[in-house]
């Protein structure tokens, strides 16, 4: 039993319901939560029927249900009105998604976690009770910060980002932090609130981070209750983005095999990424010689030697 019982929230559009599914069962494998929620379209849900079969505390909501008076299609009228354009609809409106599903979670703390992004190992989320884990990004985008001042005359209030593939939500934090987001305007919704406070030139682009927002907000409260992970002591995970660049988009359970044992806690496989079929193709076969190996229970030395030959393979197209 968690110390810190959780739920996890994803947000799943049409180009990850396919990668959503290996995620869920190794969600469910891995990280050990209360209930699994899934924010989508309610004309994907057939897609999971199969898969709640399995796992019955694995629930399904409609995305045009969760906000009140807020679904892609309002967001997408309010971004023609000050910009004639309404590309960026979908990935404001699934920011908007996750700051709301305090209200879909019945545990004190929500997981929101990428739909691509794969646990392949136990992960804590937790320094004590009351300190949540968060890890550490690189990002500095100017514009979510500018919004940030903007809408809570907060300044940027940790050297690294929030920006990551996931993030431990306090459920009753971030209903104050709408709550106060509301009192900003009578006139607005909390939604349109945030949406007014992004300047024109940012709006078209990216505006608003959901996760810096939360993140420097809480820290202005209480400066030690998110602790970013540390490289050099055991709150340290390693993860990948670059899944697809060697697997491809859906990768089979030998390659995530392979990327477990090379030490990771989770690796991400982005559809848009730039895929090369031939270099795919050869890790592929690397994943499978590597599975083969695994199955000898003899001649332990010469399995270690390859294993290790394998992995560095691998692990030199990750660092390059």
């Amino acid at each position: 039993m968690n110390k810190n019982p959780y739920e996890i929230v994803l947000c799943v559009g049409k180009q990850h319901l396919q990668i959503s599914l290996i995620t869920i069962d190794h969600i469910f494998k891995y990280l050990n939560p209360v209930r699994v929620v899934i924010i989508t379209a309610l004309n994907n849900s057939d897609h999971y029927h199969a898969i709640r079969a399995e796992y019955p505390t694995l629930d399904l909501y409609d995305e045009d249900m969760i906000i009140k008076q807020v679904s892609k299609a309002s967001i997408s009228l309010h971004l023609n009105r000050r910009l004639g354009d309404d590309s960026r609809a979908g990935w404001y409106f699934q920011q908007f998604l996750k700051l709301a599903a305090y209200k879909l979670v019945k545990t004190p703390y929500y997981l929101v976690w990428d739909a691509d992004s794969i646990p392949l190992a136990p992960i804590h989320f937790f320094l004590t009770d009351s300190i949540v884990l968060a890890q550490p990004g690189k990002e500095h985008h100017i514009p979510y910060f500018n919004t940030l001042a903007r809408l809570l005359q907060i300044p940027k209030q940790a050297d690294h980002s929030f920006i990551s593939e996931h993030l431990m939500i306090s459920k009753d934090h971030v209903e104050r932090l709408i709550h106060l987001i509301a009192q900003k305007s009578v006139d607005n919704h909390w939604v349109y609130t945030i949406l007014e406070a992004v300047a024109v030139e940012d709006l078209a682009l990216s505006g608003f981070s959901e996760y810096e927002t939360y993140g420097n907000y809480m820290l202005s409260q209480n400066e030690e209750c998110i602790q970013f992970r540390e490289q050099k002591n055991t709150t340290h995970i390693l993860s990948t983005r670059f899944g697809s660049q060697l697997f491809g988009s859906l990768p089979r359970q030998m390659d995530l095999n392979i990327l477990r044992d090379m030490g990771y806690h989770y690796a991400t496989f982005e559809v848009w990424d730039n895929i090369q079929e031939k270099k795919i193709r050869k890790n592929k076969n690397l994943a499978k010689l590597y599975d083969i190996i695994n199955q000898f229970t003899r001649l332990l030395g010469i399995k270690k030697i390859i294993k290790q030959i394998i992995k560095k393979k691998i692990r030199t197209q990750i660092n390059k």
